[in-house]
């Protein structure tokens, strides 16, 4: 593999020697990748931005290991442009890797295609985060396809905190069961005011929540049903909103129009327009409010 010594705030390009090789990236710096390069693993809390020269792509392997195109855990991942893929696998009974897999990391994704790998008995997510803090206003992901078994996610987020007012995100499709193009779960919170979500065929959704995530929605496109489970809360914003007989239509306070079926499980909650809490007001305002009428009252007096 060739070594590549890194200074923080420099741009660099990185090429790659084999198939299964890898650039890691472990000094706690910021580092600019703007060419092409195999497979980025950056396992301290590294600061890394991905340009629209980069390419990180993963090429296809028999061997049965394989990598994601950009895995990182901790520090931050800002994409504004270029490719990443994760790889694909032609092993017996093997699943692709994701095109971005992040844990406790704080990403940002404006610009770029991001694509999830194949495998013969699954496509993998193009992007997959785990508790992590994300922002997210563009780019195209797209979940592996495969022939012999499931199609990977475009989006799926495991806990923390996202925004996503843009970007496409597509299912991949599968043999057997295609998959979604965003999912959410464990007690991730999500807002959506923009953004296209796209299902493959029938058996896919361009939502699917579980656990005890919550998740408003204000704007975006939903092309594929909702499935919704779990304890999670789906709140909804809008005008003319109507659930009924499995089927949300309106209008989403953006100008959207919306018109998805649902299916609404286990304590799961669908609300529509939900009315935000009252603010508290503070422990002495009534004391001071009190206060000023009094002074008020003893001012008239004194006037008349």
């Amino acid at each position: 593999m060739t070594r590549f010594f890194l200074t923080a705030a420099v741009a660099v390009t990185l090429s790659a020697t084999s198939s299964l090789a890898a650039t890691r990236l472990n000094d706690g710096g910021f580092h600019v990748i703007n060419g092409p390069s195999d497979t980025l693993i950056v396992t301290s809390d590294t600061d890394v931005q991905v340009t629209d020269r980069a390419n990180i792509s993963t090429p296809a392997t028999s061997d049965v290991r394989t990598y994601e195109g950009i895995s990182i855990n901790g520090g931050s991942l800002t994409v504004d442009g270029g490719r990443i893929t994760g790889q694909s696998t032609t092993s017996s009974n093997s699943t692709g890797e994701e095109g971005i897999y992040g844990f406790r990391t704080e990403v940002t994704i404006t610009d770029g295609v991001i694509v999830g790998g194949s495998g013969t008995r699954g496509g993998a997510d193009a992007m997959r985060l785990f508790q992590s803090t994300a922002s997210i206003s563009g780019g195209r992901f797209s979940g592996g396809d495969t022939i012999g078994g499931y199609g990977g996610d475009a989006l799926s987020l495991l806990g923390g905190t996202t925004s996503i007012t843009g970007g496409m995100f597509f299912a991949g499709s599968g043999n057997t069961v295609d998959g979604d193009a965003l999912v959410v779960g464990l007690d991730a919170q999500l807002s959506i005011s923009g953004g296209s979500f796209s299902a493959t065929r029938g058996g896919s959704h361009a939502l699917r929540t579980s656990g005890s995530s919550v998740l408003n929605l204000t704007g975006g496109s939903f092309y594929g049903a909702f499935d919704i489970k779990g304890t999670s809360i789906v709140n909804v914003f809008g005008t003319d909103l109507l659930y009924e007989n499995d089927r949300l239509t309106g209008f989403l306070t953006n100008g959207n129009r919306i018109s998805v079926s649902v299916d609404l499980a286990n304590s799961a909650q669908l609300n529509l327009n939900p009315s935000l809490p009252a603010v508290p007001l503070p422990a002495g305002l009534p004391l001071m409010m009190a206060g000023l009428g009094s002074l008020a009252a003893l001012r008239r007096r004194a006037k008349g």
